[in-house]
């Protein structure tokens, strides 16, 4: 729970984009994913990036990333569902039985991925969100949490699903990974 807690915060605490780049790969602390055509990156802390479409601007990815402090280490399938649960109430996708949450786990890794329908205002537009989280497990024992939350608005592009789902499935981790 205090790993919620202090990811919660921090999610709070993040700042708006800064600046555009032309890169066609985007390269974070530890990650990279390739980008396609109309697609840029815009850096806002070496924690996280924001990739946008540069003719739809309430089309976006950000991909977040947290080292999860020691005290606060997933050790179980349990851990690891009450923080997801947890981390769903707060972003408002509701409550979830621990068994339909699509959680897939591997020797040194965890993910999960759910769609969900964001409002923030009730004026505003309805944004659909695609969210997938990885938790690692690497080499020295760390768990890294990437967070990658796709953004649409229901006026986007069809072609703005495709580009998102092929991004975030394309999210690759380059830091060494345990055993």
């Amino acid at each position: 729970m205090k790993f919620l807690i202090s990811l919660l915060i921090f999610l709070l605490s993040i700042s708006a984009a800064s600046q555009d780049s032309g890169n066609r790969h985007a390269d974070g602390i530890g990650y990279g994913t390739d980008l396609p055509n109309g697609w840029i990156p815009v850096e806002s802390s070496p924690m996280e990036m924001i990739i946008k479409k540069s003719d739809d601007p309430s089309a976006r990815l950000s991909i977040l990333q947290y080292e999860i402090a020691e005290e606060s280490r997933l050790n179980s399938r349990y851990d690891i569902l009450e923080a997801i649960d947890g981390l769903y109430q707060q972003l408002g996708i509701g409550e979830i039985p621990y068994e339909d949450i699509n959680l897939n786990l591997g020797e040194d890794r965890a993910s999960f991925y759910s769609d969900y329908i964001e409002k923030v205002k009730a004026d505003s537009d309805t944004v659909w969100v695609s969210l997938k989280g990885i938790i690692i497990r690497t080499k020295d024992n760390r768990q890294i949490f990437y967070l990658m939350r796709g953004y649409k608005s229901s006026i986007s592009d069809k072609s703005v699903s495709a580009e998102l789902e092929k991004m975030i499935n394309s999210f690759v981790i380059t830091i060494p990974l345990s055993d």
